[in-house]
């Protein structure tokens, strides 16, 4: 399997928008609300069991959090984004074309486009998504 070169050469016409890839601060963040709903998970069910015990505890956080890290890193690498006047596309070989989208919408510091497929696709972080997305117009047929 060869390996795309990153960022890849754009078509004819076609003009860059904006290129990046998610925040390391919102996937820490992620990280963190997974943990936080899995411990009071786990714990709910120790308590009711009668067989709660902190080190359990802290030991399923530990590993979940090096999971869900190494899950990150590995699997979410391709997450690296291109947005251009006429398509959406990430490094690991998705893409989505103007014609295909049902809506944009800025969403704080990131883009939350949907197909018309109703896939999801969120571009952050993005200086001004506002603005990107008045200047897209994507799906306001």
């Amino acid at each position: 399997m060869t390996q795309k070169s990153w960022p890849i050469p754009l078509e004819d016409g076609e003009t860059l928008i904006a290129q990046g890839r998610p925040s390391p601060m919102r996937r820490a963040k992620e990280t963190l609300m997974v943990a936080i709903i899995a411990g009071t998970v786990h714990t709910m069910i120790e308590l009711y069991q009668q067989t709660f015990v902190v080190l359990d505890l802290v030991v399923f956080l530990a590993v979940l959090i090096v999971v869900y890290t190494v899950f990150n890193l590995y699997f979410r690498k391709g997450d690296d984004w291109m947005l251009t006047d006429q398509r959406v596309i990430l490094r690991r070989g998705s893409s989505i074309r103007a014609a295909d989208v049902a809506s944009v919408t800025a969403q704080g510091d990131s883009l939350k486009i949907t197909s018309t497929g109703h896939a999801t696709w969120r571009i952050e972080p993005l200086e001004n998504p506002e603005a990107t997305a008045r200047r897209l117009n994507w799906g306001a047929r």
